[in-house]
Formats: C-alpha cells, sequence, structure tokens
C-alpha cells in the first residue's frame, strides 16, 4: 500500500495548493523537488510496465481505454504519452542489466528516463566509457548536450557506416492535415543531405527574418512562423523561377549559404573517425565520416580541418571576422554556449573581452550566444568559465565569493 498512499498524499497536496501563497525562491525550490518526484515516478512506471510485458498481463488489461495491439501502445494509453515515448521508456528498462550507471541514476532520481535513452543508445555502441560520459553529459548541462554526445559516439561506432545506410534507404516526406485544418510536413533522411536542405533554405530564411524584424515588437511572429515563411518562399521561387528577395546575410548567417563541415585531419585522409576526432556539420552536429566524404565534391561544401590552417592567424585588434574565422566559431558553438540554453537559430558572435578593453577577433576571445543570451552581455552580464569547461551567465554584482570557490575549485 504504500505506492497508494504516496499517490493520495500527493493527491491532496496538489489539491490544496496555492502557488500564489509561496514566496518566489521557495517556490523555486518546490518545482526542484517536484522535478525529482516526476523522475521517479515516471522510473517506477517502466519498471513495472516491463514486469507486466514479461508477464504478458498488459494485454489483459481491463481499465485500458482503448485496444492495443502492442505493449508501446497499451504504457502510452495508461500514461497519455505518445507511443514513441513509451516505446523508449521500455527500451531503457530492457538496456538497463548492461548499464549499471543508469540504473542507478534513474533508482536515485538524478537522471530522467529520457536522458537515460540517450545514455543507453551511447552505451549500445561505446560501452561502459560512454554510457558514464554521456550521463555526466546530461546531468551536467541537460538532454540537447546529451543528444549530441549521443551522436557523437554513434558516428563513430563500428557500425555507423551501415546505420548511415539503413537511415538514407528509409528516408521520407509525410504530410497530413488535422481535424482542425491544420496542415503539417515531417522529413527525415540522412544528416548530411538535411544539412544540404537546410543550406538551400538559408537565403530564405535570411529574408523572412528581414521582413519579420519589420513588425512590431509584441506583434512580432514567432523564429517557427519565420522558419515556414522561409520554407514557403523557397517553394514560391522555385515554382516562379526567382531568388530570394530583401535578404541580406548578417553576422553568423554570412556562413550559413553553404555547408560547413568540421573534421579532424587524420579521419578526412583516413576515412574512419576514431574516438576523439571530429566530424561534424556545423548546425546539425556528428555524423559518420563517410557521409562528409561524399560531400566533398559539392560546391556548397566548405570544410575546416581540423590540424589544418591555424585560423589564429585571421586575429585583429578590431570587430571585423572573417569568414574563416566565423565559420570556425559556428563550428565550434553550434548551440549558444550559455549552459543549459541549447539554442541554435541566429546566433550571434559575442567578444568575451570588448575590443575597446583590449580584446581582439580571435577564437578563443569569441563566443556563440544566442540573441537574448547576447543581449545580456550587452547589458553587462558576465560570462564566466566553469571548472568543467562549460559557461554560465551571470548577472552583474554577482556573488564574488561564489566565483572565488569555483576558482579555487578549478
Amino acid at each position: 500500500m504504500e505506492l497508494e498512499h504516496i499517490a493520495a498524499e500527493l493527491r491532496r497536496a496538489t489539491g490544496a495548493l496555492d502557488a500564489r501563497c509561496i514566496e518566489g525562491r521557495d517556490a523555486l525550490a518546490k518545482v526542484r523537488v517536484a522535478a525529482e518526484i516526476a523522475k521517479l515516478a515516471t522510473t517506477m512506471t517502466a519498471l513495472y510496465a516491463q514486469r507486466c510485458v514479461e508477464t504478458g498481463v498488459w494485454a489483459s488489461d481491463r481499465d485500458a481505454r482503448t485496444p492495443a495491439a502492442t505493449p508501446a501502445e497499451w504504457l502510452a494509453d495508461v500514461t497519455d504519452a505518445g507511443i514513441g515515448a513509451a516505446r523508449d521508456a521500455l527500451a531503457v528498462v530492457d538496456a538497463l542489466p548492461d548499464c549499471g550507471a543508469t540504473d542507478a541514476a534513474l533508482r536515485a532520481g538524478t537522471l530522467s528516463l529520457t536522458a537515460a535513452r540517450e545514455v543507453t543508445a551511447a552505451a549500445s555502441a561505446g560501452g561502459e566509457a560512454a554510457e558514464r560520459q554521456v550521463m555526466a553529459t546530461a546531468q551536467r548541462e541537460g538532454l540537447r548536450s546529451a543528444r549530441d554526445e549521443t551522436r557523437r559516439v554513434l558516428a563513430t561506432a563500428a557500425d555507423a557506416e551501415a546505420r548511415a545506410a539503413k537511415i538514407h534507404r528509409e528516408r521520407s516526406r509525410r504530410r497530413w492535415v488535422t481535424r482542425d485544418g491544420v496542415w503539417n510536413l515531417t522529413l527525415q533522411g540522412p544528416v548530411a543531405l538535411g544539412a544540404e536542405i537546410e543550406a538551400c533554405l538559408a537565403p530564405f530564411d535570411d529574408a523572412a527574418w528581414d521582413r519579420a524584424s519589420g513588425q512590431a515588437k509584441d506583434r512580432r511572429d514567432t523564429a517557427d512562423a519565420i522558419a515556414f515563411d522561409g520554407l514557403l518562399g523557397m517553394a514560391r521561387c522555385a515554382r516562379d523561377g526567382a531568388s530570394p528577395a530583401g535578404s541580406k546575410a548578417r553576422g553568423r548567417a554570412k556562413t550559413r549559404n553553404h555547408v560547413v563541415a568540421h573534421i579532424d585531419a587524420t579521419a578526412l585522409i583516413g576515412g574512419v573517425a576514431c574516438d576523439g576526432e571530429r566530424c561534424e556539420i556545423v548546425g546539425v552536429g556528428p555524423v559518420p565520416i563517410a557521409h562528409a566524404r561524399e560531400l566533398l565534391g559539392d560546391s556548397i561544401l566548405t570544410i575546416l580541418v581540423e590540424d589544418g590552417r591555424d585560423v589564429r592567424t585571421f586575429a585583429r585588434p578590431s570587430r571585423q571576422i572573417v569568414a574563416a574565422l566565423a565559420q570556425t566559431i559556428a563550428a565550434r558553438d553550434a548551440t549558444c554556449v550559455v549552459r543549459g540554453c541549447g539554442r541554435a537559430v541566429r546566433l550571434e558572435v559575442d567578444h568575451h573581452q570588448a575590443v575597446e578593453g583590449g580584446g581582439s577577433a580571435d577564437v578563443d576571445n569569441l563566443h556563440g550566444l544566442c540573441r537574448q543570451h547576447h543581449r545580456r552581455r550587452t547589458d553587462g552580464w558576465e560570462l564566466n568559465q566553469q571548472p568543467d569547461g562549460t559557461w554560465v551567465l551571470e548577472a552583474p554584482g554577482a556573488d564574488r565569493q561564489s566565483r572565488d570557490r569555483r576558482s579555487d575549485a578549478a
């Protein structure tokens, strides 16, 4: 009866909750606790569900609202989640016997089931070392970074080329209309081809952003709406045989009219990326080396070779950022560098040390920031590196003692 008692207490607490009567700091602490409870509850649900699958009782669940043909459909009905999420939950639990660290973190409430899916996927290809690496990334930087780390592991795995071939065979374009009359379009396929599509879209996206910049601030379209307009613009230009109008590349967008790949020199020559070697398409993420090699003859591909030309030679005491340096920053900072942000749209280049203070335009003094965090930097917020190598943005006059403690720890 322990679980039933816990559920009854949670129902009572939720029913009596009036968050407006709680101080902001107290509410912040409660959010953390409630999130931990949610992680633990999701883990318990998956563990119990696995037992239901093992014994076959899921098929005879009389409380199911709709008949289920698979365990994932049944669990989705019970949890009000999507079938994909239910399938992932069962896959994680199936993988736990070979992933002891993940099992312990789930049971302790320090790892979500969604993040555990990334961890177990990496472990299946890279073993215990990959498991601990991705789990540490998930706990320190969040789900988005964990997904990128998992993709790096999978891109260098022994079966990477076979997996890439399967993805290519299963490429698809699907469209459907909901009962509310909303048109939907879904594309899926190899990362390299997706990067090529995005490169073709870039000037049309820039034109859509230029048009949106003239809208009133309180009525400005969302980033997703602007992206839709960019795709619509490309389709109309293809129909009419025209080019995007009114687009003027600015900032980092100057490097967005072609695919930029960042590849370790030895991987490019040898055809295989080993552990620690890099093969990524900027703005998309890690890919098998075979994908990058397929694009070598394409006129829209630019390669930044890890052991090639030293971009530090482009450093200059001004705000001017030459194309090669901008491409290198984009390759290194595919998302906003502020820990936990993860935004990858319309990033802007920030000078860590202002030019007026002696800073120059070199790779060590430049960082990619989203527009919101770049504005905070302009308003005086400080970008500080942590002992683990990540970056945090701190308000002016933040606690100096906490910074000193981090410096001592480093």
